[in-house]
C-alpha cells in the first residue's frame, strides 16, 4: 500500500517541478493530429464536399435538387424536429420553399442566401447541416462522414474552407 502512494507523491512532485513558472514564456506544444484529414492523409473522397455524397445511387436520388424539391410538399417530420431544435425562438413552416435550378450550380454556397447567421426565416446553414449530418447513422457509419467530408484543410496555409461546386 505505501509503495503505490509514495510512487504517486514522487510523480506529483515531479510534475509540479517540471511546471514552469508563471512569469516564464512557455513554448507551444507540438502535437500529432489523431484524426485523418481528407486529402492530407488519405485520399479526398468528397473534394466537392456535398455534391460528392449527394448524387443519384442506384434506385436511390440522393441529389439536393430532388431531396429539396420533395420538401417543398412538407419536410419529413425528423429532420423539422432538427431544424426546430437549431432555431427554438423561431416558428419555422415545416417545408422547403422552391428553389431555382440555377442554385444547384453553387451548393452549397447558394444555400448561404438564405441560411446566413442571422437569417430571419431560416435555421443558420451550419447549426442545421451539423446537426442533420452527425446526428444521423447514414452520414457518419454507412458512409463514413465525418468533418472532413465537407471541411477541407489547405496544408499550406492552414486555412479551412467548404468547397461549393455544381450538383452532378
Amino acid at each position: 500500500m505505501r509503495a503505490p502512494l509514495m510512487l504517486a507523491l514522487v510523480l506529483g512532485f515531479a510534475l509540479v517541478a517540471a511546471l514552469p513558472a508563471q512569469d516564464s514564456k512557455v513554448e507551444p506544444t507540438t502535437f500529432v493530429l489523431a484524426l485523418p484529414v481528407a486529402g492530407l492523409a488519405t485520399v479526398d473522397a468528397t473534394p466537392n464536399a456535398c455534391v460528392d455524397c449527394h448524387t443519384q445511387r442506384g434506385e436511390v436520388d440522393f441529389r439536393l435538387s430532388t431531396r429539396l424539391g420533395a420538401f417543398t410538399m412538407g419536410a419529413p417530420d425528423k429532420v423539422m424536429r432538427k431544424a426546430r431544435a437549431t432555431v427554438p425562438d423561431r416558428e419555422l413552416g415545416g417545408w422547403h420553399p422552391a428553389i431555382k435550378p440555377v442554385s444547384f450550380q453553387n451548393i452549397p454556397a447558394s444555400c448561404l442566401r438564405c441560411h446566413r447567421q442571422d437569417s430571419p426565416n431560416a435555421p443558420p446553414f451550419s447549426r442545421l447541416i451539423h446537426v442533420l449530418h452527425l446526428t444521423e447513422e447514414s452520414f457518419t457509419r454507412q458512409v463514413g462522414g465525418g468533418c472532413g467530408s465537407c471541411h477541407k484543410l489547405d496544408s499550406a496555409t492552414g486555412q479551412w474552407s467548404i468547397p461549393s461546386a455544381a450538383e452532378k
